[in-house]
């Protein structure tokens, strides 16, 4: 079934393919849990909703999202599509917490950040623009490591 899909998705726009994809490794998320999805579609999946998200509303929006208490597989799958600036940015980004880790539970995160907002707000303003200005593009990259491994996805 990903051979069928991954070539749909080959006469697709790169936006375009980027979505989709990203809609059915949700889909499965939705339907069967996150335990399920392999590991290249976990990282496909994190990096897709650190993208979102970052447009959304940069790195506050990403740690008030669920799929942060994935940071550590999003930082791995990162340096993954060769997009080590973007992984230096999100390690520098965890400075707003308390202690070497990102807190996995939303609750705890929200709290951390309320406590240290406006030194966390700054670093996310700071960090948002270096983001914005990194010349790495995100979803070619993602979408090069998700043709280069579609084998590994099981849709």
């Amino acid at each position: 079934m990903s051979q069928q899909v991954f070539k749909q998705l080959e006469s697709a726009d790169i936006y375009e393919a980027f979505g989709e994809l990203g809609e059915l490794i949700e889909t499965k998320v939705q339907q069967q849990g996150i335990e399920t999805l392999t590991r290249k579609e976990l990282e496909f999946y994190c990096v897709y909703w650190f993208i979102l998200l970052m447009d959304k509303g940069g790195y506050g929006q990403y740690y008030l999202h669920h799929s942060a208490d994935h940071y550590e597989t999003l930082f791995e799958a990162l340096h993954a599509i060769n997009a080590p600036g973007h992984a230096k940015l999100l390690n520098a980004s965890k400075a707003a917490y308390v202690g070497e880790d990102v807190p996995k539970s939303f609750d705890i995160r929200l709290t951390e950040l309320e406590k240290n907002e406006p030194e966390a707000l700054a670093l996310f303003r700071r960090l948002g623009t270096e983001f914005y200005n990194n010349e790495e593009f995100l979803i070619q990259l993602l979408m090069d490591y998700a043709f280069s491994h579609q084998n590994e996805f099981a849709l």
